[in-house]
């Protein structure tokens, strides 16, 4: 499988995240969420968005000290993938994420794993200052 970086969380973070989608990764967020609707009772857009985090993200690395007054708050990002490395339960992992990470950083996770997704596609046309006269010319 593929991997791509993305820095996000204003460049403290880095994370490796799958770098496409695939029917593999579609059934494995289907079911962490349809396990953490079951064991948490909750079924809001946040167990399916968790889900696709966990399931997409395959590192992160972060570096406190680029900002020195960082909000309490960022750390508990790390904290919570530490868990997950050390082996937490995904109830446990997603109660703590749940009630200790802030919605602006999922949102910029989110968004980190949204740019590593795309797929790159190659230009419709030249610019036409590269094509050729004949290039140009109108065919019919």
């Amino acid at each position: 499988m593929r991997y791509k970086k993305q820095a996000f969380l204003y460049g403290i973070a880095t994370g490796e995240f799958a770098a496409y989608r695939t029917y593999g990764h579609m059934l494995a967020i289907d079911e962490t969420a349809q396990k953490l609707n079951t064991e948490t009772r909750r079924e809001d857009s946040l167990v399916y968005r968790y889900a696709e985090i966990v399931t997409l993200t395959v590192h992160l690395n972060f570096d406190w000290e680029k900002y020195p007054d960082i909000p309490e708050e960022f750390y508990a990002l790390e904290t919570w993938w530490e868990m997950r490395k050390s082996g937490a339960s995904e109830v446990e992992a997603f109660k703590y994420y749940t009630d200790n990470v802030p919605h602006n950083i999922t949102t910029l996770l989110s968004d980190a794993i949204a740019e590593a997704l795309k797929m790159w596609t190659p230009p419709e046309t030249a610019p036409e200052s590269e094509l050729t006269e004949e290039q140009l010319a109108d065919p019919n």
